[in-house]
């Protein structure tokens, strides 16, 4: 699997620069432009709503802080790690249909990031800030690759066209990388009308 420096070759391959990075604490402006962004990139991947990345979903019981505001019957805190939460788990339902959802809300205290909701000892599902760039699956490593050399391409390449034109490709990249993840999985059906049964039966 690709690690986070093969990430920023492929990003430095993809704006045409025959330079490589060795390690992470190497001084070369291509090790120091790649890192700036990097974090960013990948945060920015792991947030796209339009996808739930399986490599990257966790689950915990919240911790309960007490003290909600008013038309809330619990204020938890929110994981340290969460890019982005998901739902709330209901036991029985892996991936509860809109209708079906636990209601919540995130809000942001003096200790951080938290959330509200009438749940008693709620779970949540939600995809984590994962650094290990080692798990991530090869569809997710072209797109972040992409995504990178699309912020270093003015820093290092100084090129607008080349920035555009990764943008595009960056974005490309994102689209197959979500359909990719969304066929990792078989998620349980709608289910049918009566009318839908006996058109189908």
């Amino acid at each position: 699997m690709a690690s986070e420096i093969d990430i920023y070759n492929m990003a430095l391959s993809h704006i045409g620069s025959t330079a490589t990075v060795a390690d992470k604490a190497e001084r070369s402006v291509e090790r120091i432009t790649c890192s700036r962004f990097y974090d960013t990139c990948r945060d920015a991947l792991l947030s796209y709503k339009a996808c739930d990345w399986r490599f990257a979903e966790a689950s915990v019981l919240l911790a309960d802080l007490g003290t909600p505001p008013t038309n809330w019957l619990y204020r938890y805190a929110m994981p340290n790690d969460c890019i982005r939460a998901m739902f709330i788990v209901i036991a029985g339902l892996p991936n509860p249909r809109a209708d079906q959802m636990i209601v919540y809300q995130t809000a942001y205290a003096e200790s951080g990031r938290v959330i509200l909701t009438n749940q008693p000892a709620a779970e949540l599902r939600y995809i984590k800030r994962l650094e290990e760039a080692e798990r991530f699956p090869a569809y997710f490593v072209e797109a972040i690759a992409l995504r990178l050399a699309s912020m270093i391409a003015m820093p290092i390449a100084k090129s607008n066209s080349l920035r555009d034109e990764l943008v595009q490709r960056a974005e490309q990249a994102a689209q197959i990388a979500m359909a990719a993840a969304m066929n990792e999985a078989q998620l349980e059906q709608e289910p049918r009308s009566s009318y839908e049964q006996e058109i189908h039966a």
